[in-house]
């Protein structure tokens, strides 16, 4: 048999493993990392006085951004509020269509009896379910009829019962009942905001189907 030839010679150190990572080729640099599992880490928190710093921070931005956010807040009621009256400008078209008229609902009188119609609830006999109750057939919901500036300031007076009950938000013009009289001047208005809620001022619906506020109608022409 042959002899037994050692793996490394005995005058050699057997070899160990390595604690340092092997050094990458093409570096210059000769100092080796050390091992993820060998290296301590330490964990420090934040001092007083760096939380004090964000604190203060972050209150000049909510300052900054609260009347901004504010600003774009009423700007989108107040497009909300024109998509409304829009879509009651075409409703009441449809309306005039079928009926060759202007709806012939009474106008809303303060302290008036209300007049009897046994065909309806007690609810809907007000004023504002006459009218909810005439354009609901064409697709206006009585959500249509509500400005988001209204809902806002009832749920910020704490009166949530007034937000389940027959409320219309745009006062309507009368007509009589000739076919031609609603479309007979072209800035006549039609609907009109009760609130002055909006910074603008409240919104016009004008028979054409355009919408104005007192700022843009009071505006000079150039």
């Amino acid at each position: 048999m042959y002899p037994r030839i050692p793996r490394y010679p005995p005058y050699l150190p057997s070899p160990r493993l390595s604690k340092q990572a092997p050094r990458i080729s093409g570096v210059s640099d000769k100092r080796t990392v050390p091992y993820r599992d060998q290296a301590s880490y330490r964990c420090s928190g934040f001092t007083l006085l760096e939380l004090v710093g964000v604190v203060l921070i972050l209150g000049i931005l909510v300052t900054l951004i609260a009347p901004l956010f504010k600003s774009y807040r009423l700007r989108a009621e107040s497009l909300q509020c024109v998509a409304n009256l829009q879509g009651l400008g075409l409703g009441v078209q449809a309306y005039m269509e079928d009926h060759r008229s202007w709806p012939q609902i009474a106008p809303e009188r303060a302290g008036g009896k209300k007049s009897p119609a046994p065909q309806m609830s007690p609810e809907d006999n007000s004023h504002a379910g006459k009218w909810i109750a005439a354009l609901k057939p064409y697709g206006i919901s009585p959500k249509t009829w509500r400005c988001p500036s209204v809902e806002r300031q009832i749920k910020a007076e704490g009166k949530p019962e007034a937000l389940n009950l027959n409320r219309v938000d745009y006062i309507a013009t009368t007509f009589d009942s000739r076919p031609e009289s609603p479309r007979q001047y072209p800035k006549h208005p039609w609907f009109m905001e009760r609130g002055n809620l909006h910074p603008t001022g409240p919104n016009i619906l004008f028979a054409d189907g355009s919408v104005a506020n007192p700022t843009e109608l009071l505006k000079p022409s150039r």
